[in-house]
């Protein structure tokens, strides 16, 4: 009788994996359809910061030099995204209309995670008899990633695409002793982004060396197997930059991180509850945030450290898995530059490693049965959210499209400076100077410590500076030291004789020198409009005047 039971439970449990799988891709169809469809519309889908990738990548195909304003090379990207979308636009995506060309993005984007997702849902399939709570849990952290929101870290147009594949495939293949495999996929998970060679490839180097029988061979052996590739091609990377650009550490690097140095800034935990209550919306908190994962990684480690239904060298991954997350939050905690909230694809490899901690820990609490059960709920729910999400999506067309005619009506060879500007710069062609300075060069930051911000735009011809003015000043949190100068309600009202701008060097800790403008120099500004939670006002000035 326990033999017949056996052989009918494992069918029926097969029978709802698939059922489940089926939601889940269901869900994800959605997701891609709608954002291609929307995107082919001319309706942006994706990050102001994506656009840098694009901009500077189809420089490079169509012109050979790596810049993003024309004027200064620039290294401000992860390799292996920028480098996939020079090959795309060197394959015949530059001579697309600039609408395609971001469709052409997006599809690529979805490309990859088609190929993550099928990747996911393959290893469930193949393994729910032999493997079934193992691939029961992993088919929840499947669900779990295909949540309308926590999808769309993924979604960007950024390199965080790529985490979806690389990080489960890593962690398999160390599972299975594969070091060679493992060391290629950890050298293309850190040219996806660079920071993953300290925060996650180098301790499942740890975890591969000393994985199985000791000595001191096999410690080296598999520990250059699995961290070598991805050092050297670091290190390599490190040395061409040095080369080609006199540095050799990317610039979004150098303004974005303080590794070794550490800044600690407990605030960024604190921020998404600040914000909830900010808007009046409690139900943000439900969103997936540095808090949750606060809370949820030390839980489900505790839920992992007896033996239940996991076996120990599935627990032994997952803990790993719950390890790898609560590094990623000592990061944000202790290294990281900026003082405002974690950009969303900064938290896909946390959402990955925190999905995949709760659906371990369900499974090892639960058991198959219980889980199964759970993920056809959810995945219920998700399928069922991303049908309402498509129904009720209302994206608004690019923002200032008004600002966006202007430009255009300026001479093509006009000169234009701003902050955040991606998407402005990819869509109307002219040519940008970026001030934040995510994307031009060392010498801009080197002019900003000699108070010489004037003088750079001179010596680059800019003709027109454009500044997002706030009303007054954000609810939540500090401001962000770049940032500081769109504070100015005169400016917003109009009323005013002057403004000075100015902005900040995260790398050398310091404002620069103040331009002072005049109201007579003021051309054009835009109607009021919404940045997060409040007002903001496009205003341009002639700097030639």
């Amino acid at each position: 009788m326990a033999g017949r039971h056996r052989n009918t439970a494992e069918p029926r449990a097969s029978t709802l994996i698939i059922l489940v799988m089926t939601l889940v891709i269901v869900a994800v169809v959605i997701r891609a359809g709608s954002d291609i469809r929307h995107t082919a519309h001319g309706i942006d889908t994706m990050n102001d910061d994506a656009y840098y990738y694009i901009v500077v990548a189809r420089n490079l195909a169509t012109t050979g030099e790596m810049t993003f304003d024309g004027i200064s090379r620039t290294n401000g990207y992860h390799p292996l995204w920028f480098w996939l979308q020079v090959v795309m636009f060197r394959a015949g995506a530059a001579g697309l209309s600039i609408a395609d060309q971001a469709l052409a993005v997006v599809l690529l984007q979805w490309c990859v995670l088609g190929v993550a997702f099928s990747l996911f849902l393959g290893w469930v399939y193949r393994h729910r008899i032999e493997l079934p709570v193992v691939a029961t849990a992993s088919l929840l952290g499947v669900i779990l990633l295909a949540y309308p929101k926590h999808l769309s870290p993924f979604t960007m147009g950024m390199e965080s695409a790529l985490f979806m594949p690389l990080l489960p495939l890593l962690l398999l293949l160390v599972q299975r002793s594969r070091w060679n495999w493992a060391g290629l996929v950890a050298l293309l998970l850190v040219m996806s982004r660079l920071d993953t060679l300290v925060y996650v490839v180098f301790p499942i180097t740890l975890y591969a060396a000393f994985k199985g029988r000791f000595s001191i061979g096999s410690v080296v052996k598999k520990g250059l197997a699995v961290g070598g590739p991805a050092l050297v091609g670091v290190v390599v990377m490190m040395v061409s930059y040095h080369l080609i650009f006199g540095h050799p550490i990317p610039i979004h690097g150098v303004l974005r991180s303080t590794f070794p140095s550490i800044n600690l800034q407990p605030n960024l935990f604190t921020q998404p509850i600040a914000f909830a209550k900010g808007v009046g919306n409690p139900g943000r908190l439900a969103m997936f945030h540095l808090p949750t994962a606060l809370v949820i990684l030390p839980l489900c480690g505790l839920a992992l450290l007896k033996e239940r239904h996991l076996r120990r060298p599935e627990r032994n991954v997952a803990l790993l898995v719950v390890l790898l997350g609560l590094i990623q939050l000592g990061g944000f905690l202790l290294f990281q530059e900026w003082v405002k909230p974690i950009s969303g694809w900064y938290l896909a490899p946390l959402m990955i490693f925190s999905s995949g901690a709760v659906g371990a820990a369900t499974a090892n609490l639960l058991g198959n049965r219980l889980t199964l059960f759970l993920c056809l709920f959810l995945a219920l729910v998700v399928t069922g959210l991303s049908g309402m999400r498509e129904y009720r999506r209302r994206h608004v067309l690019v923002p200032h499209s008004k600002l966006h005619a202007l430009v255009k009506s300026r001479p093509p060879e006009a000169i234009w400076a701003a902050t955040d500007c991606g998407n402005i710069a990819f869509r109307t062609g002219a040519a940008f100077i970026n001030l934040d300075g995510l994307i031009n060069g060392f010498e801009y930051q080197d002019a900003l410590k000699r108070l010489d911000l004037r003088g750079y735009l001179e010596r680059a011809g800019a003709d027109y500076l454009i500044v997002n003015v706030w009303e007054t000043e954000p609810a939540i949190g500090k401001i962000e030291p770049m940032y500081t100068h769109k504070l100015d309600p005169a400016l917003y009202r109009g009323e005013y004789d002057t403004y000075d701008f100015f902005v900040y060097t995260y790398m050398y800790h310091c404002y620069s020198d103040t331009i002072r403008l005049r109201r007579d120099q003021e051309v054009w500004r835009s109607g009021p409009e919404r940045d997060g939670i409040i007002s903001v006002r496009a205003v341009v000035f002639d700097l030639t005047g």
